[in-house]
């Protein structure tokens, strides 16, 4: 049991780690987008990374204190505590979530896509290993949720490369997931 709950905090970590970059990517898009319809775009990823790192730290700190997941209806509402910094310090991004200065909005949402789908594989990958049905459920909702977001970002790549402008993201269809 030891060696699973180490397991679990490491794989929590590291996606804690993943959500905070992924809203600064986001922010960086945000801020370089001069399209509205692109800013809002990003904007609302932010927000949503926002609430699976809430969910991800509340299981963190469950996990910590008391060695048991939280039930996923406990670990959705009310406040987390704040990523550690001695943990997660910050300034310390990795590679994979910076969108370089010179990119256009077409490779920041590719970037945003790579990043999107590594998430995805990272928590299937997670949830097929995990013998504990709450982590299971916790990993597939996020793997859901990062699917989801790489269909809105697939979709406005392909609006914006063919026609040069931002969408809005009305109609969502899962992309990894065969749907």
């Amino acid at each position: 049991m030891a060696q699973e709950l180490q397991t679990a905090l490491s794989i929590l970590e590291k996606a804690i780690r993943t959500e905070l970059d992924g809203q600064e990517m986001y922010r960086e898009a945000a801020e370089r987008t001069t399209d509205p319809r692109g800013k809002q775009v990003f904007e609302d990823l932010i927000q949503e990374e926002q609430g699976h790192l809430q969910l991800l730290q509340k299981q963190f700190d469950s996990l910590r204190s008391t060695g048991k997941w939280a039930p996923m209806e406990k670990a959705g509402s009310g406040p987390a505590s704040a990523p550690s910094p001695q943990i997660f310090p910050k300034g310390q991004r990795s590679i994979e979530a910076t969108i370089p200065p010179a990119a256009s909005d077409l490779d920041a949402l590719k970037i945003a896509m790579e990043f999107e789908r590594r998430g995805y594989a990272a928590y299937r990958k997670a949830a097929e290993t995990s013998a504990d049905p709450t982590a299971k459920a916790v990993y597939e909702y996020l793997a859901k949720e990062e699917n989801r977001h790489y269909v809105v970002l697939e979709k406005t790549h392909t609006y914006l490369a063919s026609n040069g402008v931002w969408s809005f993201y009305e109609i969502e269809r899962p992309h990894f997931d065969g749907g």
